[in-house]
Parts: C-alpha cells; sequence; structure tokens
C-alpha cells in the first residue's frame, strides 16, 4: 500500500473530508490535495 492510499482511505474509512483531515494532521489542505494525488512525498 502506498502513502497516498493509505491517506486516502483513511480519510474515507473516517468519513472526514481532506479539509479536516489536513487540520488534524496539521498539514495545509493543498499538501493533502497533492498527496491524494499522488503528487507528493510524504
Amino acid at each position: 500500500m502506498s502513502g497516498a492510499s493509505f491517506v486516502r482511505d483513511l480519510g474515507k474509512g473516517t468519513g472526514r473530508t481532506g479539509r479536516e483531515l489536513s487540520a488534524r494532521c496539521g498539514r495545509h489542505p493543498a499538501k493533502t490535495t497533492r498527496i491524494h494525488k499522488c503528487e507528493a512525498i510524504l
């Protein structure tokens, strides 16, 4: 499982939006989006 798919599944499993997940992780929402799209390195 890649890091991106893990993050994506984590959000789906909790029913949280990308913005909520970003806030809980202390990351900017754009960073979370890039991770979801596999465009960023964790």
